[in-house]
């Protein structure tokens, strides 16, 4: 009888280590994981040469965001339209076929590009977020990601580049004006590296009205 208690005491004890251990490797996994794309966020948003494009679906509303840099030139388009040139050291608004110069400071407009995931490279390797996020794996846009979930969005990034390739807003906003629902938002991202030419970036502003 003591034999026997001392038995599954013994595989009480072994269980419980090895729940344990899947526990601590489990963690361990996330914070190498959150880290890694922590520190590439870190390098690819010292990109001097770079092409991104957002696309906002909010179910009643889609949007896409373009913008294309190279060596402190930009333009950016909102539903291919033209929103901002930076070009010799100018900062342009267009609106229409109207176009005029703005005092914006360079370096914040182009930083604003990056926005969208900067604010991730500090907040991931918070020790927090071990237990915020359930991380699995996911091919999304031809793409093996990581798949990183909490109560309110998921979030999906290459697993190879660390790119943020697409997130999703669970709680949602109220589309439409008339007929009010609730549904998710969702943002896929495409970034691509030193494919920008100097003509993605020229642009002959004696077209447009001053």
């Amino acid at each position: 009888m003591e034999k026997t208690k001392l038995s599954i005491k013994k595989i009480a004890i072994i269980l419980i280590s090895i729940l344990l251990a899947i526990i601590l490797i489990t963690l361990i996994r996330k914070i190498i994981i959150l880290n890694f794309i922590s520190a590439k966020i870190d390098d690819y948003t010292q990109a001097t040469n770079y092409y991104i494009r957002m696309y906002l679906y909010q179910g009643w509303n889609a949007t896409t965001y373009e913008v294309w840099v190279k060596n402190g030139n930009m333009v950016r388009k909102t539903n291919n339209e033209l929103e901002y040139i930076i070009q010799n050291n100018t900062v342009y608004e267009v609106s229409d076929n109207n176009i005029s110069e703005t005092n914006s400071n360079i370096e914040d407009l182009l930083s604003i590009n990056w926005n969208y995931v900067k604010p991730l490279k500090d907040e991931l390797p918070n020790l927090k977020n071990i237990f915020k996020y359930s991380i699995s794996t996911a091919k999304v846009n031809g793409k093996n990601c990581y798949k990183l979930t909490d109560k309110d969005n998921i979030l999906f990034f290459e697993k190879s580049t660390g790119l943020l390739i697409r997130t999703e807003c669970l709680e949602g906003l109220i589309s439409g004006y008339y007929n009010e629902e609730i549904q998710s938002t969702l943002w896929d991202y495409k970034t691509e590296f030193n494919s920008v030419k100097d003509e993605d970036v020229q642009v002959d502003i004696s077209n447009f009205n001053k």
